[in-house]
């Protein structure tokens, strides 16, 4: 059982890695072609650093926790408390970009904004899905 749970973890934290990656270029795309005045660049700013963040510290954690058993980011707490700070985090960036006007539909900004309103959404979906696995795992 704990080596399938290690495994189950260690393919998310890939996903995650994966869409973190996806959000952190799309959120690029959109800012480089917004305008200076839009209202859309706070929210991709947001994005490009809640991408780029999360990618560089879910490698150290993945590594740390590969090679080095016992080792203070494979404890539960700890597990838990970056799943809640970054779920936050990503809740708000989807949530912000889900509320803002969407560009228009007709050129590539409507297409991408869409995929990163996809990706964000499925980074806050897994991450929500995560967190009961890893307290169920802990107490029993």
């Amino acid at each position: 059982m704990s080596t399938l749970f290690f495994a189950v973890r260690y393919f998310l934290i890939g996903v995650l890695l994966v869409l973190n990656i996806a959000i952190l270029v799309l959120a690029s795309s959109l800012f480089s072609v917004s305008d200076n005045d839009s209202i859309y660049r706070p929210i991709f700013v947001y994005l490009i650093f809640l991408g780029a963040f999360s990618s560089v510290f879910l490698i150290p954690i993945a590594l740390i926790d590969l090679f080095r058993k016992g080792a203070y980011p494979s404890r539960v707490l700890f597990e838990l408390a970056w799943l809640v700070l970054f779920w936050i985090l990503h809740l708000a960036g989807a949530s912000a970009l889900t509320a803002s006007p969407t560009c228009s539909s007709n050129d590539s900004c409507g297409s991408t904004q869409s995929a990163l309103l996809a990706f964000s959404w499925i980074s806050v979906a897994i991450r929500t899905s995560r967190q009961p696995a890893f307290v169920s795992h802990s107490l029993f």
